[in-house]
């Protein structure tokens, strides 16, 4: 027995055996060793091999291993993403009156960018999408249309699963391909097919349709002048059918898993090395966890109806064009919003009976004041600063009068437009060529790309978040609640 206590006893630090070894063993000859005795000198070892800072090391690095191991085995089991590509040429069209055309290259250009982002807008528009989603051929996404509202489904294709990516500029310049691509990634390859040879139809088909309506409406409006015609697509290589998936990122994973399993290893080692500092702060986090997801509970539910409109294209000739003063999108849409935002225009949307928009506030509150509420809640933004499309949103706990809201705002921007187009033009003589644009609404106008949207779910309270903030903000309490104990613990062993 003495052999085995021997064996056990040389499983303590290295450090500790050369400062305690030599009374370690006279105290061993001076007793009766037995089992008992052997279990308590392996049991010491064990638990002083688990409490130095090398161990803690150990510990965390290898949790963090396993971690990694872990999450990229996980990332097999995620569903296989296939990824279906159609590219799409666009060349200058044959014109043989382009000789006689005044039109420059760089407004044919201008022209033909401008056509193709707005094709674009209303291929991935929501009402677009959405007939895409559920057309019985398709029927995408099935699950989560169980649960998610038609929003989020579109939204969420639209930002992951669609991409269009411009290959070269539109007539071809020199070093570049004049192509773009259209893609899709779905776990259906056919449907992935399928949809990127839906969206590459809708490209033909709606480009088609704006150069033969645009040509039709210019000769009318101008029959002197040669129209500036859009471009010609053909698809220069067809939606291809994908027959390897588009593996995860396995990397990646294996990265954010290594950083959470030694964020676990060392919460564990901090957990073993002060347990009661541990159980204290974990009951500081989970006790202010609770009480925020409580109060989240506590907060009106409030929701976001959207709705997107665009600048659309101006049929008017070069040679007019600098007569007819053309505002920037983002200047355009700021000067509408001053109009639409101001005290008067909201003080009458807010007390509009069909509406009747924040009644308790404006029991309690001057009407100004309301109106700066409803001006937070409002929002008018462009959706990209380069594109010509910009979003309208409201925000509100009804979400049948959040739509309304959204409805009545459209309404406004437009009649504003119209009357700004009709006060240009009064001013002119009554054969003016640039009043006649004006007054027939041939300049840049607006167009109705989303209409307003009604939402299922709502936006505010994110419990999720509340929780997660009074989970930190117990940690932190926490800590300084550790902080100050052993201020008061320092100050009465120095007493």
């Amino acid at each position: 027995m003495r052999r085995w206590i021997g064996l056990a006893a040389g499983l303590y630090p290295g450090s500790w055996r050369a400062r305690y070894g030599v009374e370690f063993q006279a105290l061993l000859e001076d007793l009766n060793l037995g089992w008992r005795e052997f279990t308590d000198v392996l049991r010491g070892a064990l638990k002083m091999q688990m409490t130095n800072a090398a161990t803690y090391l150990k510990l965390a690095g290898g949790l963090a291993v396993v971690g990694a191991i872990v999450a990229t085995a996980v990332s097999f089991s995620f569903p296989r993403i296939y990824e279906s590509i159609a590219v799409i040429r666009m060349a200058e069209p044959q014109n043989p009156q382009r000789a006689a055309s005044t039109v420059s290259q760089e407004a044919l250009q201008e022209h033909v960018d401008h056509q193709l982002l707005q094709i674009e807008q209303a291929i991935l528009s929501r009402t677009n999408l959405e007939g895409i989603i559920t057309r019985p051929d398709l029927d995408l996404y099935r699950e989560d249309r169980s649960r998610l509202p038609m929003e989020d489904i579109v939204e969420n294709m639209r930002r992951h699963d669609i991409r269009i990516l411009m290959v070269g500029n539109s007539l071809g310049a020199p070093g570049a391909k004049g192509a773009f691509t259209v893609s899709f990634c779905y776990p259906d390859q056919q449907k992935a097919q399928a949809v990127v040879r839906a969206l590459t139809t809708q490209f033909i088909d709606q480009n088609l349709w704006a150069n033969q309506s645009d040509e039709s409406r210019w000769q009318t409006i101008w029959p002197q002048s040669v129209p500036p015609l859009g471009p010609a697509l053909e698809v220069l290589e067809p939606a291809s059918l994908p027959e390897k998936p588009i593996n995860a990122n396995r990397v990646a994973f294996a990265a954010v898993g290594l950083v959470l399993g030694l964020a676990l290893g060392l919460l564990a080692a901090v957990a073993r090395r002060r347990p009661r500092w541990t159980l204290m702060m974990a009951g500081f986090a989970a006790g202010c966890c609770g009480l925020a997801a409580a109060a989240s509970f506590l907060l009106p539910e409030t929701y976001r109806s959207i709705a997107v409109m665009r600048i659309t294209w101006a049929y008017v000739p070069e040679e007019l064009a600098a007569g007819v003063s053309v505002t920037p999108p983002a200047e355009r849409i700021q000067r509408l919003e001053k109009d639409v935002v101001s005290d008067a225009s909201l003080e009458e949307m807010i007390t509009k009976p069909s509406l009747d928009l924040y009644k308790k506030q404006r029991a309690q509150r001057p009407i100004k004041e309301v109106a700066e509420t409803m001006r937070h809640d409002l929002s008018i933004r462009m959706v990209n600063p380069s594109h010509s499309a910009f979003s309208i949103s409201f925000t509100y706990p009804d979400s049948f009068k959040a739509q309304e809201v959204v409805r009545e705002v459209v309404t406004r921007i437009n009649e504003l437009n119209v009357d700004d187009l009709r006060a240009r033009g009064q001013d002119m003589p009554a054969d003016n060529m640039v009043r006649r644009i004006l007054e027939q609404k041939l300049g840049e106008n607006l167009e109705v790309l989303d209409p307003a949207s009604h939402p299922q779910q709502p936006i505010e309270p994110l419990r999720a978040r509340w929780a997660a903030i009074g989970m930190g903000l117990g940690l932190l309490l926490g800590a300084i609640t550790l902080h100050f104990r052993q201020d008061r613990s320092r100050t009465l062993r120095t007493a």
